[in-house]
């Protein structure tokens, strides 16, 4: 049984694939509670915001509309455990390394799974490119599913 469990999630498809496998093992009571995550990154995400339009930008102003943002993505999939009345939890974190938070996070607050969806990648495409759930995989200290949908 997992006491904590972790699911970063971008609001793609292999990471709501994910998010509904680890509701399932809620359900079934091979875990105790589930914090969704979301790694905002500004350098990806800054020109979403109609407030960047000039160089000189308020970074309080940035980060705070990044969060905000952030957390609004994981209202749907919170919705999903709290229709089952499971309590959930929601993390919203800043950083242009999604994959090194990711790991930082589940060990700096004691999860002992994390569960992450595929990008579906072929291997030529993720040696060139690289993966955050690849190097998640293969850095993080506790064990870590990668649900294929």
């Amino acid at each position: 049984m997992y006491s904590k469990i972790l699911v970063p999630t971008d609001n793609s498809k292999g990471a709501e694939a994910a998010i509904g496998f680890a509701l399932d093992l809620l359900i079934k009571g091979v875990g105790k509670s589930v914090t969704l995550l979301h790694i905002a990154s500004i350098s990806k995400e800054v020109s979403n915001f109609s407030i960047i339009n000039t160089k000189r930008v308020e970074d309080e102003l940035i980060t705070s509309n990044l969060i905000h943002h952030g957390y609004h993505l994981l209202l749907p999939s919170k919705a999903l455990f709290e229709q089952k009345g499971l309590t959930i939890d929601t993390l919203v974190e800043l950083s242009d390394d999604p994959g090194e938070s990711i790991i930082n996070i589940a060990q700096d607050q004691h999860f002992d799974l994390i569960v992450m969806g595929s990008r579906g990648l072929s291997v030529m495409k993720e040696l060139l490119l690289g993966s955050v759930s690849s190097h998640v995989l293969h850095n993080a200290k506790c064990p870590v599913i990668i649900y294929k949908a």
